[in-house]
């Protein structure tokens, strides 16, 4: 997964705002893009239509409205004759009102179904990228998944797609306002070429000073947010799922301080991004006063210049309504630069973390697997697992003991394909695990995991997993060789009730039985038992002897163990030390041999009496 530091540097050094957007949003979504812009056309058409029927109306009502002189007025004085009226003073006004009134109906229905269709698209947009974001990280390597952390996922689950939602709506404002600027700018130049040109000489060198404050420092201030939200989240996950560990340590005032630090280090930049919100209204609004003063005196004291005081009255209304756009360009852009690190946290998701990689072949029995050479290192920390020569046939039992730190759990995430080789070949039916599909290959797999994760639902459900065609006969019977449906039948809503976060109702030993059920439900070709035992449960190791057991014919099973009692009948027992095998062979040759695994047997037995 590329680094923060690397995506930034790519970014940054980018054609600009809009071609970033362009990039992210508009090009994938280009046919509502097109859609909304026509619609913002329209508008501004619409809205400039409006306004320059003010200047025809104060003439009309100023020097009357069949002796005005006006294009528009003649226009309409035609049209009432034409109709059958006399174009009278009064029928001229109320005519050319009832016109604007209809531009204005028009110019609202516009709006509104151009807001509409933004916020639509946005939605959609929304809950698209919730999900694509969603399954590239179920799809993506368990290595490079965990590395992020739980915190930092679901951040990066609500955040970017919230933020495309907003960026849409935003961008959708700034082209409606760069539109209606446009359209304005036209009208003001039909009215007065020298006083436009002079407003935009003043306008375009305020802008691009602002947009040089502002940006730089609208963008910064959304990345720090961005990055303080994220740890905020990562601290917040860390301590509901560790709650029992931060309260036996008496550390919620610490965690809470942890927090709160990071809270009070949101103050200066969401206040920084505020107030550089909110500035470009108030030098619009500013400029604007100064524009409407100076141009009510030019027409005052040198009506010569052909600012009467209708064409002054339209002018102004126009300029007011420019300001508000370029206020509302400035605002957005704010916007949208501060929204910028959360869109470029899709993209390095979706484009620079890597999916895991997996082949197409399906295999229908899982007859051997075979480990050839094979070396695992993370980074670049020393290998936990070195030149390892392993066989697992179906039909046998092969358990896996040593120390804590040997590399057992590391070959049941091998041979399971979590984990792949850093060197050498690891072979199903002689196929390279690489070119097999991974999804399929795990369907024929039963995984029982040392630390079992339990959904927040049904009994059931955790046991299902949601499959397909799965009944409650299946069920019962997966629950009853793991040792479960007795304890599942004493519970007031049986194989119905909610087990709670991460099972927290439940014991260690009625968790690890609802993952042998779930493991044995699918009857597997290769059953995996990590540690299964841990739990020091006498149920939960007469489950583990009834899995193995019920498998024992035609599966098969590898047994990592802690307990060595647990694969005493193993077919094959691996001795692993610092990554290493050994020693290999029965439990009765292991003895005979002395060694590591008779001093770890002898050693157990102590501890328990025997």
């Amino acid at each position: 997964m590329a680094e923060p530091k690397q995506i930034l540097n790519s970014t940054t050094t980018s054609k600009g705002l809009l071609a970033f957007y362009w990039r992210s949003l508009i090009r994938p979504n280009f046919k509502p893009a097109a859609m909304i812009s026509a619609l913002m056309i329209a508008g501004a058409l619409f809205q400039m239509g409006t306004i320059g029927l003010a200047v025809p109306l104060l003439e009309a009502v100023a020097n009357g409205g069949g002796k005005a002189p006006s294009r528009v007025l003649d226009v309409v004085r035609s049209v009432l004759r034409m109709s059958g009226f006399t174009p009278a003073d009064q029928s001229v006004v109320l005519a050319v009102l009832a016109f604007a009134s209809v531009l204005f109906v028009l110019y609202s229905a516009f709006l509104l179904f151009h807001q509409y269709l933004s916020a639509a698209t946005a939605e959609k947009l929304r809950r698209d990228t919730k999900f694509r974001l969603f399954r590239h990280f179920l799809s993506g390597t368990y290595r490079d998944v965990s590395r992020r952390g739980r915190g930092a996922i679901l951040h990066d689950l609500t955040g970017p797609p919230n933020a495309v939602y907003t960026a849409i709506i935003r961008l959708s404002a700034l082209f409606t306002a760069v539109f209606n600027t446009a359209a304005l700018l036209a009208f003001m130049l039909y009215m007065s070429w020298w006083a436009t040109i002079a407003i935009g000489v003043v306008a375009l060198g305020g802008i691009y000073g602002t947009r040089r404050i502002l940006d730089r420092h609208a963008e910064s201030a959304g990345r720090e947010l961005y990055k303080l939200q994220a740890d905020e989240s990562r601290i917040a996950v860390d301590a509901i799922d560790g709650l029992q560990v931060v309260k036996l340590h008496a550390a919620e005032d610490r965690i809470g301080k942890r927090l709160r630090s990071l809270l009070q280090e949101e103050v200066r930049p969401s206040l920084r991004l505020a107030f550089f919100r909110y500035l470009p209204s108030f030098l619009n609004e500013f400029a604007a006063s100064v524009i409407v003063i100076l141009f009510g005196a030019i027409a005052l004291f040198r009506p010569s210049l052909g600012l009467s005081f209708p064409i002054l009255v339209g002018f102004l209304m126009a300029i007011r309504q420019c300001g508000a756009s370029i206020a509302n360009i400035n605002t957005n852009i704010v916007e949208l630069q501060t929204l910028r690190r959360s869109v470029e946290v899709l993209n390095e998701v979706l484009e620079a973390a890597p999916a895991e990689s997996s082949g197409v072949r399906i295999i229908d029995r899982v007859r051997e697997i075979r480990l050839r050479n094979v070396s695992v290192r993370y980074d670049s920390d020393s290998a936990v697992l070195s030149a390892t020569n392993l066989t697992f046939t179906a039909g046998t039992i092969t358990g896996i003991v040593g120390p804590t730190g040997a590399g057992k759990s590391t070959i049941a995430q091998l041979v399971g394909g979590l984990q792949p080789p850093s060197s050498g070949v690891l072979t199903v039916n002689g196929i390279d695990i690489r070119e097999l599909n991974l999804p399929e290959f795990r369907k024929k797999i039963g995984y029982v995991l040392q630390d079992v994760f339990l959904f927040n639902c049904s009994i059931r459900d955790n046991i299902a997993l949601w499959m397909d065609g799965v009944s409650h006969v299946d069920i019962e019977a997966a629950a009853r060789l793991a040792q479960l449906h007795d304890f599942v039948e004493s519970l007031p809503e049986g194989y119905d009730t909610v087990v709670g976060d991460r099972g927290f109702r439940l014991s260690g030993g009625e968790c690890q039985r609802i993952a042998i059920a779930r493991a044995v439900l699918v009857r597997p070709q290769l059953l995996i038992l990590d540690e299964a035992t841990s739990a020091l449960d006498n149920l939960t190791e007469k489950a583990v002897y009834q899995a193995m057991n019920a498998l024992r014919g035609d599966a098969i099973v590898l047994a990592v163990a802690h307990r060595l009692s647990t694969v005493k009948d193993a077919d094959q027992i691996v001795v692993l030390e610092s990554g290493r095998i050994v020693q290999s062979g029965t439990h009765a040759s292991l003895m005979l041999e002395g060694g590591q695994y008779s001093k770890l047997f002898e050693l157990e037995s102590v501890r328990s009496g025997h």
